[in-house]
């Protein structure tokens, strides 16, 4: 990154590092970097992907009338 801050792949790369270290949040920014330089990065999406589809745990459930 250091050397080409524009190479996508290497944003997506270590937003799989960070994730693997429990860091979810710095991952997700890396992945939305990632697909800021490259739309179409099909990793970044997936990547990305997996943390929007998983449910709130902490929703609130309707309240009984």
């Amino acid at each position: 990154i250091e050397l080409n801050p524009k190479m996508a792949n290497a944003y997506n790369n270590l937003g799989v590092e960070i994730e693997k270290k429990g860091r979810v949040e710095e991952a997700k920014e890396l992945y939305r970097k990632a697909l800021k330089l490259d739309p179409n990065h099909a990793e970044a999406k997936q990547n990305l992907e997996r943390f929007e589809a998983k449910p709130m745990t902490d929703k609130k459930e309707p309240e009984a009338s």
